[in-house]
């Protein structure tokens, strides 16, 4: 028997607050201050169950040179609060939004800690953008592409840090299907107006779409990962 989830309910745009916090009804700060690392969020189809390439990026936070601190100190500052801003144009529906802690105080080992925890939105208005997914799978095991995942944040040279993954999603970025679907008849239209004239001869145009589906679950709490560079 499956538990219902109950879905938490927020108008594209608006901002969604998440807790971080060390053990469930605790107070104060969401993690050790000498864990550093970044904070991130991403945003899939609750369909997709989280599996394959369909996370984007919504928030992302790292080192903040003018201040010399890790998002991990600023997060315990706010006693484990952070605010995550839902794209004012994706497309009205049910989503997985994702909020973790990656961790790098063992990175010198080859070591790095991933602290994951999920909710379901219901998000409402919006637009009719899709944004493109990336697989988290592939990018939490890969860190020759991705190497702020075995970052030392003892080495001192932080300011050049680089949080791994995609940009995070700005809204208004991608092209709404309908206009690029009105874009490609019209192309389709203009040229094939001089062969109309020539034979009166009928056009057609076929358009396809796919989608894709999973059965992945999101995964809550402490991931400890080890990986050495190849």
């Amino acid at each position: 028997m499956t538990a219902k989830v109950d879905a938490c309910s927020i108008a594209a745009g608006d901002t969604i607050v998440l807790d971080f916090k060390e053990s469930e009804g605790a107070s104060g700060r969401a993690i050790e201050n000498e864990h550093f690392g970044p904070i991130t969020a991403y945003m899939a189809p609750a369909a997709s169950q989280g599996d394959g390439a369909v996370w984007f990026k919504v928030f992302e936070q790292g080192f903040d040179a003018s201040t010399d601190m890790w998002a991990i100190n600023i997060l315990n500052e706010n006693d484990g609060l952070v605010e995550v801003t839902i794209p004012a144009d994706i497309k009205a529906g049910d989503y997985i939004l994702r909020g973790e802690v990656l961790a790098l105080h063992q990175a010198d080992k080859g070591i790095y800690e991933l602290y994951p925890n999920c909710v379901l939105l219901t998000v409402t208005g919006g637009g009719s953008a899709e944004p493109e997914g990336v697989d988290l799978e592939v990018i939490y095991n890969d860190p020759d592409t991705y190497p702020g995942l075995l970052w030392n944040p003892f080495n001192g040279k932080n300011a050049g840090y680089t949080i791994p993954g995609p940009a995070v999603y700005e809204a208004g970025t991608v092209e709404p299907a309908n206009i690029k679907a009105n874009i490609q008849l019209s192309s389709s239209s203009a040229s094939t107006t001089e062969e109309e004239e020539e034979d009166n001869g009928p056009t057609e145009n076929n358009s396809n779409t796919k989608s894709n589906t999973s059965k992945e679950p999101c995964i809550n709490g402490k991931r400890r990962v080890k990986r050495r560079r190849r």
